[in-house]
């Protein structure tokens, strides 16, 4: 109702019911929040023509490649409830021509969010010990440079010109490939 009111030129779905122990502990939820609520918007978007950006994750992989990244054209390959719905919703989403998947790695920046990061750097701002894995590398993005790309992306008009030339998934990443042990090893050193 909200939007047919308001009518804007875009919708930013930022909505997500994460966190792979709360997925499976609730697997409807995730279920309903994951994938049929961007269905329905969807549906409801292309009624109106409007520009659809949706947030995914690189928790649709399997998580297996070891010192080299995903790309747009890697095969998902979902191992948890988390990772499997947000990939049903990608394989609906992108089926609609006036829609852009961002599929994001794990973010960080000054923020109280609920995300891996923000909650280790919160906990070594405690001087609390942390507990990490060696083993699982991500291409970490800060918050800031994400919304900065979506800002210019609509205030500058180049909405459809991305689709048009790079399609309709992007992997919005950093240039670096780490481990998040290290990768909280560099924040424990500013902080």
């Amino acid at each position: 109702k909200q939007i047919s009111i308001f009518n804007p030129n875009f919708v930013i779905n930022c909505i997500v019911y994460n966190g792979i122990n709360q997925c499976n502990h609730n697997p409807s939820k995730a279920h309903n929040t994951n994938y049929l609520f961007p269905k329905k918007l969807v549906s409801f978007l292309k009624t109106k023509n409007i520009n659809f950006i949706h947030f995914s994750t690189e928790a649709v992989f399997k998580g297996n490649k070891y010192n080299k990244g995903y790309y747009e054209t890697s095969k998902p390959k979902p191992t948890t409830i988390y990772g499997a719905t947000k990939y049903k919703a990608d394989k609906y989403v992108i089926k609609y021509e006036k829609s852009l998947i961002l599929r994001l790695p794990v973010l960080y920046g000054n923020n109280k969010s609920s995300q891996l990061i923000p909650k280790l750097t919160y906990q070594l701002r405690k001087n609390k010990k942390i507990y990490t894995s060696t083993d699982v590398y991500s291409t970490p993005v800060y918050v800031p440079n994400l919304v900065n790309f979506i800002v210019k992306l609509i205030s500058k008009d180049k909405f459809g010109y991305i689709i048009k030339n790079y399609g309709n998934l992007i992997h919005f990443t950093s240039k670096e490939y780490i481990s998040i042990y290290n990768f909280m090893k560099k924040i424990s050193v500013k902080l």
